[in-house]
């Protein structure tokens, strides 16, 4: 469990690195990658941590941010199914935001419901969820 966590921090610093060089990240340095968009950026790093920690409720959750994102920026709302799909992922993974009143402590995945709630409001979907 150690060297997952490991794991996951390594990949999520080396994410935030490569978002954080204004496109002078490796990402950006060949010619075919010099077109791609924050969210081609986004997707690579999120699919990569997907792949090496296929058991994270975060990979998922930086997933489907990341198709959020990409459909901000296309206008190709196929990419909110997939951003939905992650977040079921998510969300099988580690259920649901619980709070422990006794100490105000927050634990779940409260990342995966906000998420949920921008995939709402994007499709319009004001109430009752449906």
């Amino acid at each position: 469990m150690a060297k997952a966590l490991w794991w996951l921090g390594s990949v999520i610093a080396l994410g935030s690195l490569l978002l954080s060089l204004d496109g002078r990240s490796s990402l950006a340095a060949s010619p075919a990658s010099a077109s791609q968009t924050l969210a081609d950026r986004r997707l690579h790093i999120a699919q990569t941590l997907v792949h090496y920690l296929p058991n994270s409720a975060e990979g998922y959750n930086q997933l489907a941010s990341a198709y959020l994102l990409k459909s901000r920026e296309t206008g190709d709302f196929s990419n909110i199914v997939k951003a939905e799909s992650a977040l079921d992922q998510s969300l099988h993974l580690e259920p649901d935001n619980q709070f422990d009143n006794q100490f105000g402590n927050q634990s779940g995945n409260g990342e995966a419901l906000k998420l949920q709630l921008i995939l709402l409001l994007t499709e319009h979907r004001f109430r009752g969820g449906g």
